[in-house]
């Protein structure tokens, strides 16, 4: 058998390749929470500040909580045309959605992520950010118990458009993966896939009333609103921001207020 003439004999094919988007109308299943590096952290990371003594550290405060609150989501600025104020990394749903081919037979995250992308850098998120204050643990040898002020968001609904490379993957095999990036993996901080139960989404149809909802009344206006005057997400945040608030005026700190600065205790009330 001549084997160099058969190697000679031998044809590459390559079919050709098109680039489809889908666009997915996605509906959270499960509240959204925030995870957007604070403010005063990324900060810190660019020009590092020198260490506080004993009487810097008592003229200070260790939070801002409505500075916290508004750093927590990205915002999109007064010329861009976004019908949201507030976006998410779209890097956040494609990495999603190669994440969930790790658990299914025969799908590869490396081969995803060649073959599918999330289009433009951010996605508009449509819902109105809550304030949400919680016990976290610091990274630190002695895991020291800290409070984090985040948004969170206990209805959202967003526009994702996805590309695909066809034929080398099929709209089914995206679709259906796609659907289950959002159940078992999700978006956020203590999302599914990393344990919690934040950041879940479905697909559902365009007219969707739901979905339409919150296209309508959770836009870029109301967003601005809920950003000036924040609502407590439960009893929790409401007792711990009202003492916070008493307390900084006692103690004459400067902090970020409400525009109302009535509106927790009408909440409250």
């Amino acid at each position: 058998m001549n084997t160099a003439k058969s190697k000679q004999e031998q044809q590459i094919y390559i079919p050709t390749i098109e680039s489809v988007t889908l666009r997915f109308h996605v509906l959270g299943k499960s509240p959204l929470i925030s995870n957007r590096l604070p403010e005063k952290a990324r900060q810190e990371l660019l020009l590092p500040a020198a260490k506080k003594n004993q009487a810097e550290r008592s003229a200070s405060v260790k939070h801002d909580v409505l500075a916290e609150y508004r750093s927590s989501v990205y915002r999109t600025n007064s010329e861009d045309q976004s019908p949201t104020r507030i976006h998410y990394p779209s890097r956040a749903f494609g990495q999603a959605l190669a994440n969930a081919a790790l658990d299914f037979p025969g799908a590869q995250r490396t081969q995803l992520e060649r073959l599918t992308r999330v289009k433009g850098i951010n996605t508009p998120i449509f819902g109105l950010p809550m304030l949400l204050m919680s016990v976290v643990r610091t990274a630190g040898i002695n895991r020291t118990p800290d409070i984090r002020t985040r948004a969170i968001f206990p209805e959202w609904a967003a526009l994702v458009d996805v590309c695909y490379t066809k034929p080398l993957i099929t709209q089914e095999v995206v679709v259906n993966l796609f659907g289950a990036c959002g159940e078992i993996i999700g978006i956020g901080d203590y999302r599914a896939g990393k344990g919690g139960s934040f950041g879940q989404f479905e697909i559902v149809d365009a007219d969707d009333p739901r979905f339409l909802k919150l296209l309508k009344t959770a836009g870029r206006e109301a967003q601005d609103r809920a950003l000036a005057n924040p609502v407590a997400y439960d009893t929790d945040t409401q007792d711990l921001y009202e003492w916070f608030s008493v307390e900084a005026n006692r103690r004459e700190k400067r902090v970020l207020m409400p525009s109302n600065s009535n509106r927790l205790a009408e909440v409250i009330k």
